[in-house]
């Protein structure tokens, strides 16, 4: 057995990411007793290696420019930030211990560490575990032998262990480097973030924390030069208050990062965040003002420009909304356009399906389900019939233009969670009905008598089904712990491929017209664009601006120049994505 496995993560950082300035203040009607709590109190630390002895390790020059950024971005919030470049690995770990367990380690105290430098994983075959470390400037390159590195690194377990040896009641740690590590106790659960009052704010502040955010997964590599810093600066003028609370927490801060970064990165990048994992140091949130930071702390657009290792961001993946339908009382969980394009489907959560006529967004028609809630909708190629499931284990087949109820499928089993009929979807030649649901199984039924005709099993919870327009495979987006997209062979039923990308349930998945482009929505509140062919990403659109709700729904228009999506925000949103689909090949 080989002594170490090969390098499976290497961490790069930061530079200057060209943002727009859009300074936010906080809330006027915050609490003194709060605001004083939260401006000008604690302290940060902000560390920054780009420069290396060993040249097996790539220069990062923009390090300097992030902790500047973040320095200028988090004077407002702190009574003190320091900053340290270039440090060796033993006065980065001594400049830590100091940090922490020195003359900060007070029970009142607040504090925040940012990382920025190379990373790496190191197998342990005794342990069984991936070990992740962040480096100094004197750290022996990796790739030249785990020996040296690992002896001149520092790991997060040493991290993990100064975080609970210090009396500091609340710690938040930001490392813009890629790891991997079991002891390195983050998570990135989809825990939603949480509207605080004044009085839960104060409870928040009052109890222990360490928590933890990450610009990358714990097996990716991030950019040479990344956003991670800018997007940090940004959500704190306020663009991460999700709630317009005039607070932005930990738990926002970081689905705010998971949101943007693969937006500004055009890659799979999965930012982690989470508290240690100790219930006696999780209990409270570390809570930032919102808009402390002022527009002139921010360089300039033209002077990072002129800056050698300026990072030029892709043109971000959120798309002008030109129309918004709202006469639902219920969150939207299902869209679905008519063949012409003239008529669009909705179905919600207060057991009504609503027909809209597109052009002039009148509301045509609302069908009474009765089926405890209309989770998926879906119209027939010839567009005379539409097709419902719900909630009460059944599928319902609608005459679309009047409206009148024409047949009722059942499933088997009983009326429970796992019996709901999450997604419905015609063949091309409108004679079969595929059905996904949460027993983690997807039917298949003759729509003239109702039969069952196939089952397709090795799913988890099935969210989403979609034939491709020339009828031959079928895409399932799966739920749970299994946030993949599967392709399956719509004939024989075996498995093709399984997409992955999402970080959390895939609820939703479409074939444009042409067959080319497959789209999926997801509880991360995205929704990705995939080649339908090659399984390649194309893009990331960030799909939510407000609070994170998921993407229920998505479907495109029959010229595929238009994507329909439905959330949990109570509204249809339509996207043009012709541009970005070809832009992306």
């Amino acid at each position: 057995m080989p002594l170490f496995r090969p390098l499976r993560a290497l961490g790069f950082l930061a530079a200057c990411l060209l943002l727009p300035v859009m300074v936010v203040p906080a809330s006027a009607k915050v609490p003194d007793d709060i605001r004083a709590a939260l401006m000008g109190r604690g302290h940060a630390l902000l560390i920054g290696v780009g420069l290396y002895k060993d040249s097996a390790w790539t220069p990062l020059p923009s390090v300097s420019d992030d902790v500047a950024v973040l320095h200028n971005s988090l004077a407002p919030h702190f009574a003190t930030v320091e900053t340290l470049l270039n440090p060796t690995a033993e006065a980065l770990f001594t400049k830590l211990r100091e940090f922490l367990l020195g003359k900060w380690n007070r029970s009142d105290e607040r504090l925040l560490v940012y990382y920025a430098g190379h990373g790496f994983t190191d197998f342990n075959q005794y342990s069984r575990i991936d070990m992740g470390y962040i480096t100094g400037s004197d750290t022996p390159g990796y790739m030249n032998g785990w020996d040296g590195a690992v002896a001149n690194a520092i790991s997060f377990q040493d991290i993990d262990a100064l975080n609970r040896e210090t009396r500091v009641r609340q710690v938040i740690m930001l490392f813009d480097s890629c790891f991997s590590g079991s002891l390195f106790s983050t998570r990135s659960g989809n825990v939603k973030a949480t509207h605080y009052d004044y009085e839960r704010a104060r409870d928040a502040l009052s109890e222990p924390v360490r928590y933890y955010i990450t610009a990358g997964g714990p097996t990716e590599t991030i950019p040479a030069v990344s956003p991670f810093a800018d997007l940090v600066a940004r959500g704190l003028r306020g663009d991460a208050d999700f709630y317009h609370d005039g607070f932005i927490t930990g738990e926002e801060l970081g689905q705010y990062l998971q949101r943007y970064i693969p937006v500004y990165t055009d890659q799979s990048l999965h930012p982690l965040k989470g508290p240690i994992f100790d219930t006696k140091l999780s209990e409270g949130e570390f809570i930032f003002m919102a808009g402390l930071a002022a527009a002139a702390s921010f360089p300039t657009t033209d002077a990072l420009i002129k800056g050698p290792a300026t990072y030029k961001p892709a043109t971000p993946a959120v798309i002008p909304v030109p129309r918004t339908l709202t006469d639902h009382t219920g969150y939207v969980d299902s869209v679905a356009f008519s063949p012409d394009g003239r008529t669009l489907a909705s179905g919600d959560f207060d057991d009504t399906i609503k027909l809209w006529d597109v052009t002039s967004g009148q509301l045509l028609h609302t069908l009474i389900n009765h089926g405890r809630y209309v989770i998926s909708v879906a119209f027939s190629p010839d567009g005379r019939m539409l097709a419902s499931g719900n909630a009460n284990k059944t599928i319902k087949l609608w005459d679309a233009p009047s409206g009148q109820l024409l047949h009722t499928l059942t499933l088997t089993g009983p009326t429970n969670e796992d019996n709901e009929v999450r997604s419905v979807a015609f063949s091309p030649d409108g004679s079969t009905l595929a059905s996904g649901s949460w027993d983690k199984t997807v039917k298949l039924w003759d729509v003239t008598s109702g039969r069952l005709l196939r089952t397709l099993t090795d799913h988890a919870e099935v969210n989403s089904v979609a034939f491709s327009p020339d009828g031959r495979t079928l895409a399932s987006g799966n739920g749970n712990y299994d946030t993949t997209v599967k392709i399956w062979d719509a004939t024989s039923g075996q498995l093709l491929r399984a997409l992955i990308g999402h970080t959390a349930s895939v609820l939703s998945v479409a074939f444009s017209p042409d067959g080319r482009t497959l789209a999926s929505g997801s509880q991360d509140d995205t929704i990705k664009l995939w080649d339908a062919t090659s399984g390649r990403l194309l893009r990331t659109l960030t799909a939510l601006t407000g609070p994170p709700d998921g993407v229920n729904s998505i479907a495109f228009s029959p010229d595929g120049r238009t994507l329909a999506s439905g959330s949990q925000d109570m509204t249809v949103k339509l996207w043009d994505v012709a541009a970005i689909t070809e832009a992306s090949r």
